[in-house]
C-alpha cells in the first residue's frame, strides 16, 4: 500500500505539527486520519504508528518500512520567500487580431504600464488564458516578463491538468529565470485527494523553485 504523507513539508519536529498520541493529523480537503506517535529516534527520524505497510516519500527515494511504522526523513519547515508580498497582477496575454499570435509589443507596453505600481508580475496565469497557449508561447511570455520586470519578481504560470506537462512548464520556468512557479490543481478529470497531493509533490520535488498553489 502506498501512503502519501499529509505533512512532510510542514514539520521539522513532532511538536511543530502538534501530533500527539491518538491525535488527528490533517489531510487534504479537510479529511482526517488517526495517528499515534512514537518517540523521536536518535538519528532524527520520527516514527509514527500505523496499521499497514507504508512507502514513505520524504524527499528522497521511496522506502518500504516495517508494518505499522512510518519513517520520515529530511523533514523541514516550508520556506517563506521574503519577496512574496504586495501586488502581483496576473497579466492578460494580448493577441494579434488577424494572426492570433502573441502581440509581443502590446505585452511589453502592458508590463511597462503596470510595473511602477506593482511588486511583481505573473505570466501565463488564468487571466493570461494559459490553457490556450503553447509551451513555446509560455516560454516567450516569461522571457519578455523577465526582460521587462526591471529586477522585480516574475511568477510563471505553470498550470496544466497533466502532472508531466505542469512539471515540464515548471522546469521551463526555472530555466527562464522565474522567481516562482504558479501551479493549479489538475482540472476537468479531477483526481483523488492522494492524486492531487502527488501532483503537487512531484512538481515541488522536480524543480529547485518556490511553488505557489
Amino acid at each position: 500500500m502506498r501512503s502519501y504523507l499529509p505533512f512532510p513539508w510542514f514539520c521539522d519536529t513532532v511538536g511543530s505539527i502538534g501530533v500527539a498520541p491518538g491525535a488527528f493529523s490533517p489531510l487534504p480537503c479537510g479529511r482526517r486520519r488517526p495517528w499515534s506517535l512514537t518517540a523521536q529516534q536518535p538519528n532524527g527520524r520520527v516514527g509514527l504508528l500505523r496499521e499497514t505497510p507504508i512507502i514513505a516519500h520524504p524527499g528522497g527515494p521511496p522506502e518500504v518500512v516495517p508494518t505499522g511504522v512510518i519513517t520520515i526523513q529530511e523533514v523541514s519547515m516550508p520556506i517563506k520567500v521574503p519577496w512574496l508580498k504586495g501586488v502581483f497582477p496576473a497579466l492578460v496575454t494580448p493577441l494579434d487580431k488577424e494572426s492570433e499570435e502573441v502581440d509581443e509589443q502590446a505585452y511589453r507596453r502592458l508590463i511597462r504600464h503596470v510595473l511602477p505600481d506593482v511588486d511583481g508580475i505573473v505570466t501565463s496565469g488564468t487571466t493570461g488564458e494559459f490553457p490556450y497557449l503553447t509551451r513555446e508561447e509560455q516560454r516567450r511570455l516569461l522571457q519578455i516578463g523577465v526582460q521587462e520586470a526591471e529586477g522585480k519578481p516574475v511568477i510563471a504560470g505553470c498550470g496544466a491538468s497533466s502532472t508531466q506537462e505542469a512539471l515540464t512548464l515548471a522546469r521551463d520556468a526555472e530555466e527562464g529565470g522565474a522567481s516562482a512557479a504558479l501551479v493549479v490543481t489538475p482540472y476537468f478529470l479531477h483526481p483523488s485527494d492522494k492524486g492531487v497531493y502527488q501532483h503537487f509533490y512531484d512538481i515541488a520535488t522536480g524543480v529547485d523553485l518556490p511553488i505557489i498553489l
